[in-house]
């Protein structure tokens, strides 16, 4: 008898402890269901309707087409952003603008170690300069022009090995510089030693590529290519395409937002391809290189239903709200790394949707030409009015953070953002992941969000710099213009070493660029 009441007991001892670890783990799961946003920010706030919401017309047109391309005259007139107008660059360029440009960025002077933890040694940094094969550069260097046949990385340096200061923070590869996205138009400046790499010009930056990865054209025939004006947008993150057996190298395609593919003309589009109907799908040219290693355009299909528009997106309130809520949850990586965001790419992918060109740092985003405020000397009671009385979709600059201003809830301002760490009643948090937040959060330096912000700016409103009276005696506003073309800029390096490197299509493939911008965490002396 005492062995079955001992033997009761047990189990209902163990039956309670069972029922308290459910309880647990009940309790744990709904914590953090309740803190996995960030402090003050609900569910209900990832919902882009629930801010569209509060705007009085989202749906008015804020600039059109016309306006756009005035605004991105505007951007490239001003050499200091790096964006460059490429139907308009330079033919040629000479020794000391092209030495300028390869040596932009300096290597790194931490230690640099691969994924694995094993630290590079001095000759492989010794190899890398030689790669540059700045020897190579000829008293007069041509151009070339090319499209990008795959989606690929673009590096600082031509090298293919990721490096980082911290193999446990994979995020941040010393040598990433940007990405390309299939169907984007490039000029080539210069080729590595071993002719494996290219030195290329994009609308907004710098950087080496592999050559595998880009398809040359005639110059009338790219800048054909450029202006095009019916073209198919990919509007969501990434799209990825069915496997199509019957063309293996357009199976499963992963397209990102921002790819931009020129549409065939109805009247050429046949009702069947690949032993299918085209029905219920776009099709768009997918550039292939052929068996002589030219270019060939292949029709691809595109599902209607997908997220992708005809032409850029109007700019209004509902899409830049909507479009930045497709960013949320994206991890954030430093140059796009792995495909991912950071601030400045968050904010040139955002507004690329609509035909707006944004510079490829947050520095030189914020000093666009814009009717923009300047909230450094602002105390925070000023930050709150000023951000209250902005439009959702302004542009909040901090450092090299930027944020969205989303709007008003419960008198406190909201953005999204990238953020990688902050602190909130004396926790740490790492986010490293593009969010929304509020602003009083709190950053490294120990300062508020919001009171870190210097810079807000409406993308596409034109900056007023003078007023002209007329003949008439009436006043009119006399906006920033520029003429399309660019200016050189000299060099720190006059030595000039002759230099030509033929393209697989037999085109000269060396010169240099003019502006862009390329970056690197660190120098190497």
């Amino acid at each position: 008898m005492k062995r079955l009441t001992a033997l009761l007991l047990l189990l209902c001892l163990t039956a309670a402890l069972l029922s308290g670890c459910s309880s647990s783990g009940t309790q744990n799961k709904k914590t953090q269901q309740i803190t996995r946003h960030l402090p003050t920010v609900t569910d209900a706030m990832y919902d882009p309707d629930y801010w569209i919401a509060k705007v009085k017309a989202p749906d008015d047109t804020l600039l059109s087409a016309s306006d756009i391309t005035l605004i991105n005259a505007q951007i490239v007139g001003d050499e200091a952003n790096g964006v460059v107008e490429l139907a308009a660059y330079p033919s040629a360029l000479n020794a000391v603008e092209l030495r300028r440009c390869l040596n932009a960025v300096s290597l790194p002077t931490a230690r640099l170690y691969d994924i694995d933890g094993t630290e590079f040694e001095e000759t492989f940094f010794d190899e890398l300069i030689l790669s540059t094969n700045a020897e190579g550069v000829g008293e007069s260097n041509k151009v070339s022009y090319a499209i990008a046949l795959n989606n690929a990385t673009l590096r600082t340096y031509p090298v293919a090995a990721a490096a980082y200061e911290d193999p446990a923070v994979p995020e941040v590869d010393v040598f990433q510089a940007g990405q390309l996205l299939v169907g984007d138009p490039v000029i080539l400046l210069h080729t590595s030693l071993d002719q494996n790499w290219y030195f290329i010009q994009t609308k907004t930056q710098r950087g080496w590529v592999r050559a595998s990865d880009l398809i040359f054209m005639e110059k009338g025939a790219w800048v054909s290519y450029i202006e095009n004006e019916k073209f198919l947008i990919v509007t969501a993150v990434s799209i990825t395409l069915e496997e199509n057996p019957y063309a293996p190298a357009l199976s499963g395609l992963t397209l990102y937002m921002g790819t931009k593919l020129p549409l065939y003309d109805d009247d050429t589009v046949t009702s069947a391809l690949y032993n299918r109907s085209t029905a219920g799908c776009y099709v768009v040219k997918y550039p292939t290189i052929d068996r002589f290693g030219y270019l060939e355009y292949q029709p691809l299909l595109i599902p209607m239903t997908a997220d992708v528009h005809i032409g850029y997106l109007p700019y209004t309130q509902r899409n830049t709200i909507t479009q930045a809520f497709k960013l949320t949850g994206g991890r954030m990586t430093v140059n796009r790394n792995a495909h991912g965001r950071d601030g400045a790419a968050f904010a040139q992918d955002l507004y690329a949707v609509f035909g707006l060109t944004l510079p490829a740092s947050c520095d030189a985003q914020a000093k666009i030409i814009s009717n923009s405020t300047d909230m450094t000397k602002y105390t925070t009671a000023e930050r709150e009015k000023h951000l209250a009385s902005l439009k959702p979709g302004a542009l909040l600059y901090s450092g090299d953070a930027v944020f969205m201003y989303l709007g008003i809830d419960s008198k406190k301002p909201y953005v999204i953002g990238a953020v990688d760490e902050y602190f909130y009643e004396n926790l740490r948090s790492i986010t490293n992941e593009i969010v929304v937040t509020g602003l009083d959060i709190v950053r490294k330096d120990g300062t508020k969000f919001i009171d870190g912000l210097e810079i807000s700016l409406m993308p596409g409103v034109v900056k007023k710099t003078e007023q002209k009276e007329t003949e008439k005696g009436t006043t009119t506003a006399k906006f920033t213009t520029t003429t399309k073309g660019s200016t050189t800029a000299s060099g720190r390096d006059g030595t000039t070493v002759k230099n030509t490197t033929t393209a697989k299509n037999g085109t000269t493939a060396s010169g240099t660029a003019l502006t862009g911008t390329t970056t690197a965490a660190t120098t190497k002396k």
